[in-house]
């Protein structure tokens, strides 16, 4: 049996709380590592489910998120009030609304990890993705590098990385500003650099690395291990889903990668009044997840005109038995037909329709 995680489904529709429900949402994107000398950034975004949504209880596996350092958060389409009272303890928390472009994931960023080591020839050429606008080039020393003198002590050394790029199909190479790396240090440890191109495009970017010593006693084995490409273009994201982009401290915190982000959700719908539909708030009620689930979002071109709905029903189904819940997690294809009726089956009511 395998532990909970946040799996990519692709084309597989979005699964969403009904009542409050814990949820390991979905990947938005496959995500990217970031790799600056001994710190090494996890960088996720997952859909939460239809907006707007209410989120409680953040946590990486059994583990707080509030007990890791250098966390951030990013909301979209989601409840703020509700959620921030949650979110206490995490570095930084910020909300966006529906329309607006997320910042901590901007853009359609993606990773290619190959891992090649520097030797006869002492280049590497590796393409970017299409429509690139910025690449990082990610270097990997697996030995370290210092060289070792007769005595047992340590010396530091330093080597060169050259860079160029052209277009893909082009023969003139574009030559960049060099990159120096000196380090006295046995243990491995990572660099990367940055590359700004003219104009989006499909880009071959070559390596060059001055190293590669015969000598036994120095250790300067490097290694070619990712191209991580940018376009400018945001995520094309639904504005009616909730979305967290997710940036954490992975050195000396996480093994493995960022797959088992989990939190509480909360279902947000109007409520009957008695005289008109309210706004969107937190329900536990299933006569409120019922209409939800015929006039909201979810139901996609499907959903029908909340005046058609009888509300009064609704509102006397809540009042006479205000304890009934209905908490679960919609995943998979389900018909509307097939949820109303499972979520009025936990109120112990049947829908009916009137036409």
């Amino acid at each position: 049996i395998g532990a909970p995680a946040n799996r990519v489904e692709r084309y597989a529709p979005v699964a969403y709380p009904v009542g409050r429900h814990l949820s390991y949402p979905q990947p938005a994107a496959t995500g990217y590592s970031e790799t600056r000398e001994d710190t090494v950034i996890y960088h996720g975004l997952f859909v939460l489910g239809y907006g707007p949504i209410g989120v409680e209880e953040p946590r990486f596996g059994n583990v707080p998120l509030s007990d890791f350092d250098d966390v951030e958060l990013e909301f979209r389409f989601v409840d703020e009030a509700y959620t921030a009272p949650h979110m206490a303890g995490i570095n930084k928390v910020t909300y966006r609304t529906r329309s607006q472009r997320m910042k901590l994931y901007p853009g359609n960023i993606a990773e290619d990890n190959e891992v090649a080591t520097f030797g006869d020839p002492n280049d590497i050429t590796r393409r970017t993705r299409p429509e690139t606008v910025r690449a990082t080039v990610v270097l990997h020393f697996p030995e370290g590098l210092f060289k070792s003198t007769r005595e047992g002590n340590d010396r530091s050394r330093r080597r060169e990385f050259y860079f160029a790029y052209r277009p893909v199909g082009a023969t003139t190479w574009t030559d960049l500003p060099l990159l120096w790396v000196e380090r006295e240090r046995r243990t491995a440890f990572s660099v990367e650099y940055d590359i700004a191109f003219p104009e989006a495009g499909e880009y071959d970017i070559r390596t060059t690395y001055s190293g590669d010593s015969d000598n036994d006693s120095v250790y300067d084995t490097a290694q070619l291990i990712a191209i991580r490409s940018e376009r400018e273009a945001p995520l094309p994201l639904n504005e009616e889903l909730a979305v967290v982009a997710v940036r954490i401290r992975a050195s000396k915190q996480l093994s493995g990668g960022l797959d088992r982000l989990n939190f509480v959700l909360r279902q947000f719908a109007p409520k009957w009044t008695g005289s008109g539909w309210s706004g969107f708030q937190p329900v536990d009620h299933p006569a409120w997840s019922y209409a939800e689930a015929l006039a909201g979002l979810s139901a996609g071109e499907d959903r029908i005109d909340r005046s058609l709905i009888d509300g009064d029903s609704l509102k006397a189904w809540a009042d006479q038995e205000p304890d009934w819940r209905c908490d679960l997690l919609v995943r998979g294809n389900q018909r509307i037909g097939q949820l109303v009726s499972t979520i009025c089956a936990a109120g112990r009511a049947r829908d009916t329709f009137i036409g």
